[in-house]
């Protein structure tokens, strides 16, 4: 089981931090932003911490503006002169593939098995549709 929230368009902070993630598990949790990550243990016990040498320029940053028509300008810049994608898209998908198969999970109210190679959900024609 596993319960994520994230935050980059919400500049109420929450544990300290503007924007990052936590991610809630049944053997412990996480607190992530670009700058580190704090592992806790079931209990809330701190086990592990991790810090970058510097702190990013987009820490405190909304995603909502700036970066977001930087990600854009690189995209079109990528099909006009061939630039290099700073976000790739085979990541992005991944990423987007995953809400999009949590959702369809809480819609049918059941797990969904995956092949790990294709992201396709094995034996569900179902959840295919």
């Amino acid at each position: 089981m596993i319960t994520w929230e994230g935050r980059s368009c919400n500049s109420f902070p929450q544990y300290g931090r503007g924007r990052g993630a936590v991610l809630h598990g049944t053997d412990g949790s996480i607190i992530l932003d670009r700058n580190q990550y704090t592992l806790f243990d079931k209990s809330g016990k701190q086990v592990k911490q991790v810090k970058e040498a510097e702190k990013s320029a987009t820490t405190d940053v909304l995603g909502i503006g700036f970066l977001d028509l930087q990600h854009m300008k690189n995209f079109v810049n990528a099909i006009r002169i061939n630039e290099t994608l700073r976000a790739p898209i085979d990541e992005g998908v991944i990423t987007n593939q995953l809400c999009h198969l949590g959702n369809y999970s809480q819609q049918l109210g059941r797990t969904l098995n995956l092949d790990t190679k294709t992201g396709r959900v094995i034996n569900d024609k179902e959840a295919m549709k």
